[in-house]
């Protein structure tokens, strides 16, 4: 592989994962706020590792972070939706 092929594939490769990493964002953000919650109020920022708010901090994260971020909010005292009887 040339370096011109290499920054060619490169470049479209983090195309790629900024395109799956809006999806996976998303699907964060609608977990998180799927039941209503007292605490700390987040944006689909906070889940996306390529935002503009995340870049200024260095590095993107992963997954593991986002998933940090749920658990987090489960023990921070998130109330199931109640049942309809």
């Amino acid at each position: 592989m040339t370096l011109a092929e290499y920054a060619y594939y490169s470049a479209h490769k983090k195309n790629d994962d900024i395109a799956q990493w809006n999806h996976t964002a998303n699907m964060l953000f609608q977990i998180y706020y799927s039941a209503p919650r007292k605490g700390k109020k987040l944006s689909i920022e906070d889940f996306h590792p390529y935002s503009e708010k995340n870049m200024k901090k260095g590095t993107p994260g992963d997954v593991m972070d986002a998933m940090k971020i749920l658990e987090e909010a489960r023990k921070s005292g998130r109330k199931p939706p109640k049942k309809k009887s």
